[in-house]
C-alpha cells in the first residue's frame, strides 16, 4: 500500500468513525432524554399520591377534631342537665327514682 493509498484510506477511516461516533451521540441523546421524561412521568405520580394521601390524613384528622369538639360539648351538656336537675330536685323535694 502506497503511502497516498493509506492516507486516503486514514481519512476515510476517519470520517466513517466520524459519522458513527456522531450517530450514536445522537442516539444516547435521546434515549437520555426518554429516561428523563419517563422518569419526571413517575416522580410527578408518586407526588399526586403523595398529595392524595396527605389530603386524606388532613380530612381524618380534621374530622378526628371535630369529633372530639362534638364530644366535649355534648358532655358539657349533659353535665348542665344533670346539674340544673338536680338543683330541681334540690329546691322542690323530690328524689329521681331512677338515681342510684
Amino acid at each position: 500500500m502506497k503511502p497516498d493509498e493509506l492516507k486516503s484510506l486514514v481519512d476515510t477511516l476517519s470520517k466513517v468513525i466520524d459519522a458513527r461516533a456522531k450517530t450514536t451521540e445522537t442516539l444516547f441523546k435521546a434515549e437520555i432524554k426518554a429516561s428523563e421524561a419517563r422518569t419526571t412521568k413517575r416522580i410527578d405520580e408518586a407526588k399526586e399520591e403523595l398529595r392524595a394521601e396527605l389530603a386524606t390524613k388532613e380530612q381524618v384528622a380534621n374530622l378526628a377534631i371535630a369529633i372530639h369538639q362534638v364530644d366535649t360539648t355534648l358532655v358539657k351538656k349533659v353535665n348542665k342537665q344533670e346539674r340544673r336537675l338536680e338543683n330541681l330536685e334540690e329546691k322542690t323535694q323530690t328524689e329521681n327514682p331512677h338515681k342510684n
